[in-house]
């Protein structure tokens, strides 16, 4: 039994404290059963959620300090301010986000040396001190020049400033279907479509693949080259690329068609482009790749589980990011809450008790024990390599995976870049 002390340090600690006994609500005078309303941490005073998300709402248009709505003495207020983990946890999460932004707003216009980011629709700022030339915005990572209130990656001011004197002309209908070695975008407009997910073209051109119209806004601009095509085009190709890698490459081809664009599609580009089951293949695939580059990298031991880890050291368990459960590398098994002599007893238990259905159920979701593949027989592992012989049938397969056990007469590994033949009987 847990003692009051205990009972209400776990209050304490909660996220918002809640009533521990019926009450009423300062504001509306509504009845608040047990855990129905909330005490503000540095007043008590008591309130429903509904009477303190309007107080926190309403100061929200001019404020975003939120004081204690209760009636002291006469028509002085309480003083006390709520804490930003109770404003938090009271909204939801786009009106915290407003929340978030009202407090930004205030605390740039308070700074008398605030510098607001460039790109447009950003809500960065900075505050500076003495001479800069330039920053970059916290917000959206553009590096912002100063000297002539532009953003111009990788080009000096004089370069910008040369480069946007030019008009640059949409692409005439002689050249359109031709690769696409030079590719023409107005700068302005490219940076002005910067928070979108994909960037349209803005004006009709022909995709490079397929020598299809596409019309304004009808197409894709790949970010990091400028290149466009139609969606479909893009979508076949990125399609095509997930079969062998994770890494898709613009499907242009430069300096008059002798070579492929090197420029790699970025991952926004390639979330908004394809459906969400595609993506979540893609999500996969990445992880997958990822995980087949680490030589240290070892997998959950939950099945169907897509979890894993890289080691570094001597490490005897870790927990899954995925699914959260502690996996023990001493015995290669999932046991929650038990040493692995305590794990190896209960399963000698209930290798000599007949073990019910609920208990079978268990064992077999905690990945304790598994059906052989080909007789159904209930096996439970308490040790050893990964190889499994059922002790009915015979059948032999892998733990692991429940796939069939092969036999290899020989096998080929790899001794300091040669290889050497190893015979097994």
């Amino acid at each position: 039994m847990s003692t009051t002390a205990e009972l209400m340090q776990a209050a304490w600690d909660a996220t918002l404290v809640r009533n521990i006994e019926p009450t009423k609500c300062l504001l509306c005078n509504h009845d608040l059963r047990i855990h129905e309303g909330v005490i503000l941490r540095d007043c008590f005073h008591i309130f429903c959620d509904r009477c303190l998300v309007r107080t926190i709402k309403i100061t929200m248009l001019h404020s975003v300090q939120v004081h204690c709505p209760a009636q002291m003495i006469g028509d002085r207020g309480c003083m006390t301010l709520l804490q930003e983990r109770e404003i938090r946890e009271l909204l939801s999460g786009e009106d915290y986000r407003k929340y978030e932004r009202k407090c930004l707003e205030l605390a740039e216009t308070a700074a008398t040396s605030s510098v607001h980011c460039l790109v447009p629709h950003c809500k960065g700022w900075i505050e500076l001190t003495g001479f800069v030339s330039s920053f970059v915005c916290p917000v959206c990572s553009c590096k912002n020049c100063l000297s002539c209130r532009a953003i111009h990656i990788e080009m000096t001011c004089n370069e910008y400033q040369t480069l946007n004197s030019f008009t640059l002309d949409t692409p005439s209908g002689s050249n359109r279907g031709k690769p696409q070695s030079n590719p023409t975008v107005d700068l302005d407009q490219l940076w002005s479509a910067s928070e979108a997910v994909l960037a349209r073209n803005m004006y009709s051109s022909k995709c490079p693949i397929c020598d299809d119209d596409v019309p304004i806004n009808g197409g894709v601009i790949l970010r990091d080259c400028c290149h466009i095509f139609c969606e479909e085009c893009l979508i076949n190709t990125i399609k095509a690329t997930l079969d062998e890698n994770v890494e898709v490459q613009c499907p242009a081809f430069v300096d008059d068609g002798q070579q492929r664009c090197s420029t790699i599609v970025q991952e926004r580009e390639i979330k908004s482009l394809l459906k969400t089951e595609e993506y979540e293949k893609f999500e996969q695939r990445c992880l997958e790749v990822a995980e087949g580059s680490f030589t240290s990298s070892v997998h959950c031991l939950t099945p169907n589980c897509k979890g894993w880890v890289v080691l570094d050291g001597n490490v005897e368990s870790f927990r899954c990011p995925i699914c959260f459960v502690e996996n023990c590398l001493s015995c290669k098994m999932i046991h929650v809450d038990k040493s692995c002599e305590e794990y190896r007893a209960e399963i000698k238990r209930n290798g000599e008790e007949e073990l019910s259905e609920s208990a079978i159920k268990v064992l077999l979701e905690n990945r304790e024990a598994v059906l052989c593949p080909n007789c159904k027989r209930l096996i439970i592992k308490n040790g050893g390599c990964d190889h499994m012989t059922c002790l009915k049938c015979r059948y032999e397969f892998y733990w692991s995976t429940l796939a069939p056990y092969r036999r290899f007469s020989k096998i080929a590994i790899i001794v300091f870049g040669g290889f050497k033949g190893l015979g097994i009987e």
